[in-house]
């Protein structure tokens, strides 16, 4: 999570207001830009929801492989890797799309935590599920224990997320 929400202000600060695991806003920017007419700037939302695709498609395949999770793992590094090496500028979009899917991949393979579905890349589902925890907590009184262990872990991801956020924003903008 931590990863996820450095990535996502990393990209969208430093490689033209695009997300890498957010595909929510490169769709709402996409939409926008289509509607008022900015044709020139749709190909870096439509490239990163595209390999964001592809990379979920491209994990159902592998997750198959007899070593599936190192291979899932392995591409993940080297997408990540090769996007970083990318020069800022006009292949943005490249790096973008790279971390993207890589992205899409590390959201297909990582989708519980001790039984409890969450989303290891974005928010709004484990801040969903987080107050779904808390109203739980407080209503269901014979199972407390399992809905407070549902609020550490929602919570600590949240925090990991926002953390992810904050240390990357910090570090561009004090660098």
């Amino acid at each position: 999570m931590f990863v996820s929400g450095a990535l996502d202000a990393y990209t969208l600060l430093l490689r033209g207001g695009v997300f890498a695991a957010m595909q929510t806003g490169n769709l709402i920017y996409f939409f926008m830009n289509l509607v008022q007419g900015n044709f020139s700037l749709l190909y870096k939302y439509i490239f990163s929801i595209i390999a964001f695709c592809l990379g979920i498609f491209s994990e159902h395949f592998i997750r198959r492989c007899k070593s599936g999770t190192k291979i899932s793992v392995a591409v993940i590094v080297v997408f990540y890797t090769v996007g970083f090496a990318i020069p800022y500028g006009e292949l943005n979009f490249v790096a973008n799309m790279l971390f993207s899917f890589a992205v899409a991949i590390q959201l297909q393979l990582i989708r519980t935590v001790d039984s409890f579905a969450i989303a290891n890349t974005m928010c709004t589902g484990n801040l969903r599920s987080l107050i779904e925890c808390v109203s739980s907590f407080i209503t269901e009184k014979g199972e407390r224990a399992k809905y407070r262990r549902g609020i550490i872990i929602y919570s600590t991801l949240i925090l990991a997320f926002v953390t992810g956020v904050a240390v990357v924003t910090a570090l561009i903008h004090y660098i």
